[in-house]
């Protein structure tokens, strides 16, 4: 018989899932065949081996839960803070016609605009305003 053909056969007899039949012809294969009786037994003993080893306890290899915590929350607020800072700077994520489209800044129509209000309050009030009163022509404050 074809040390290859019993190759596939000796695992299941190795695991136990064999039927008798497979067993006798395993068994008297490697009764003629002297590698293959090696490396069953070969095979056994690894088996054994396997069953044998203990796995080292997990509790060792902890790690403090504060710390891990804490760089958590200050990622967090990290993105947070990145994330503010470009929603209030004008930037915009959109994805268009299979595209991602990244804008940093406010459109350049909006900038034309700001500065046209600067302008005209600037004709308007010849002292800068302080940053909490920005009405000016129309406004109460002067």
């Amino acid at each position: 018989m074809d040390c290859s053909v019993v190759r596939d056969e000796t695992m299941d007899v190795l695991y136990g899932e064999a039927d008798v039949e497979t067993i006798r012809r395993v068994e008297e294969h490697q009764a003629a065949c002297g590698s293959c009786r090696e490396e069953m037994e070969a095979l056994r003993r690894l088996r054994h081996d396997f069953r044998a080893w203990k796995l080292p306890e997990l509790h060792r290899l902890r790690f403090p839960r504060r710390r891990a915590a804490r760089r958590l929350a200050a990622a967090a607020v990290m993105v947070l803070a990145l994330g503010g800072g470009l929603g209030l700077s004008g930037t915009e994520v959109r994805f268009e016609d299979g595209h991602f489209a990244f804008r940093l800044g406010r459109a350049a129509g909006d900038s034309e605009r700001l500065l046209a209000e600067q302008e005209a309050c600037a004709r308007c009030s010849p002292v800068p305003l302080p940053s909490t009163s920005r009405r000016c022509c129309g406004g109460s404050r002067r």
